[in-house]
Parts: structure tokens; C-alpha cells; sequence
């Protein structure tokens, strides 16, 4: 009802909040029941969403109809900075699509109505206004494991200065916005054996941090720029003379072959 009339099928002439007092007559009269359509409208919030849009809908007091069709989408991607690799089949990003779940009646709230429900008077109110609020459940993305030549791989970071740790690699890692991911890589050390050849004295193990420089220790604390080489005597005509050589053989490496690799100190010094 929103209104009153003077006839069964006259115009209004009384709203519902209006005073009958405003009404004169010149004696008895009949008004009559006014009936029309009274109307509400849905309107729809992303709640989160980064793309599309949901119309709003308008419905009539006691008459059922549907929800409109869910048209938001809530994604994030997440874009990969390998820091100096270039292996050939490196992803540059991957994309997270949330999952909607239907609609709530707060932001906060709980599902309430599914995509397309048919629904009845979410109000009584003549001219109301209904926000329905969009809830989702965001999905993860698999963390690419990259190579380096010479480096381990020690995760992905979410800042540049690789303080903020979110994943290994093979980790599932669930994105709530779209993100850079920088991978951290620390540089192998190496053992090198040096072979005195039936000398005696001498350096016997360096260590190569790679890219870096050589060290006398495994966890690459002191540095060296040099090793000190073996002795061998040596039987030559008229007696015996004493010089030195180079340690010539590093076990298991070849040199001029492993890259950032040098030799200091090795050289003949006869």
C-alpha cells in the first residue's frame, strides 16, 4: 500500500506519512486502499575484488527473484625476478584466481546467498537499499626451484633487500595483492687440494667462494691473495740443489676450466 484515493481506481491523494487532517471535505466520505509496487534495490560489492563489475538489482516486495550474476574476479599475480639467471625455461609469472564463494550480509560476515539465488524481501523498506558483500577463498601459486651456475638457491623474497621471507622453492605461496618475488642466492665455496708432487710444505687446501675470491678457511672468513709453495730437492750433475715449484695439480679441478677460477702463487719459481 502507498497511499489512499477517493475512488477504486482514482489517483492517490494521501501519501502514507501524510496527515489525513490535510484532507477537507464538505461531508462523509469513503477513501480507498491505494496498491502499487513497492520496490528495493541489491546492490553488490567486490568485497576484495581486483576487476569486474555486478549491476545492482531491483526487486519488488513479495515477488521472488534471482541475484545477479556474480561478474567480479579477484586475481593477483606474481612476477619473478631470478637476480641474474637466464636459464631458457624460467616462468616469468604466475597468476592466483580466488575462488567466489557467494555473497554475505557484512564484509566480514559469513555466506549468505549463493551466485544467482532467488530471493524475497532482503527488506521491507519501500526504496530500501541492500549491499550484498562478495566472499572469497584465495588460492596459492607453486614457486618455481631456479639454477645458477656456482650459487645455491636460498628462497624468494617479497622485497629487494631480501629481508621478507615467503617461500623455497616447490612451496605453495598464497598472494593477497600482486607481487615481485626476488630470488636470494648465496655463492658456493669450493675445496681445492693441492698435490705437492713428493714436495714438502706448502699450502695444501684453499677455498674458492664463488665469484668472490680464495680463503684459507671452509666458511670463507679469511681471505688470501696467495699460497705458499712446496720444496723438493733435486739430483743434478755435481750434487744436489734445493728450489721450489708449484703445487702444478688441484685435485679434481682442472685449471682454466671452472669458471671464476684462478690459481695464485702457482707458477714455477725455479
Amino acid at each position: 500500500m502507498n497511499g489512499w484515493s477517493t475512488s477504486t481506481s482514482g489517483s492517490k491523494v494521501y501519501d502514507l506519512n501524510e496527515n489525513a487532517g490535510i484532507y477537507k471535505t464538505c461531508g462523509n466520505m469513503t477513501l480507498y486502499a491505494h496498491w502499487g509496487s513497492c520496490t528495493y534495490t541489491v546492490t553488490y560489492n567486490g568485497n576484495g575484488a581486483t576487476r569486474g563489475t555486478t549491476a545492482s538489482s531491483s526487486h519488488k516486495i513479495g515477488v521472488e527473484r534471482a541475484l545477479t550474476a556474480n561478474g567480479y574476479k579477484r586475481v593477483f599475480t606474481v612476477t619473478y625476478n631470478y637476480n641474474g639467471t637466464t636459464e631458457e625455461d624460467e616462468k616469468a609469472s604466475d597468476t592466483a584466481t580466488s575462488t567466489f564463494n557467494g555473497w554475505a550480509k557484512t564484509a566480514s560476515g559469513t555466506v549468505a546467498y549463493n551466485d544467482k539465488d532467488k530471493v524475497t524481501n532482503l527488506t521491507t523498506t519501500c526504496d530500501g537499499n541492500v549491499t550484498l558483500y562478495a566472499k572469497w577463498t584465495d588460492n596459492t601459486v607453486t614457486l618455481p626451484t631456479p639454477t645458477k651456475t656456482g650459487y645455491t638457491f636460498d628462497g624468494w623474497y617479497s622485497d629487494k633487500a631480501l629481508t621478507k621471507f615467503v617461500g623455497n622453492g616447490g612451496k605453495s605461496y598464497k598472494p593477497t595483492e600482486d607481487v615481485t618475488l626476488n630470488a636470494n642466492w648465496t655463492p658456493n665455496t669450493y675445496k681445492i687440494t693441492l698435490d705437492n708432487q713428493g714436495g714438502t710444505g706448502g699450502t695444501t687446501t684453499i677455498y674458492e667462494k664463488y665469484a668472490d675470491g680464495w680463503y684459507s678457511d671452509s666458511g670463507a672468513t679469511t681471505s688470501i691473495t696467495t699460497v705458499t709453495v712446496p720444496e723438493k730437492s733435486e739430483t743434478v750433475s755435481g750434487g744436489t740443489s734445493s728450489g721450489t715449484t708449484s703445487g702444478g695439480f688441484v685435485s679434481g679441478v682442472v685449471p682454466g676450466t671452472n669458471p671464476g677460477i684462478t690459481y695464485p702463487g702457482l707458477t714455477n719459481t725455479y
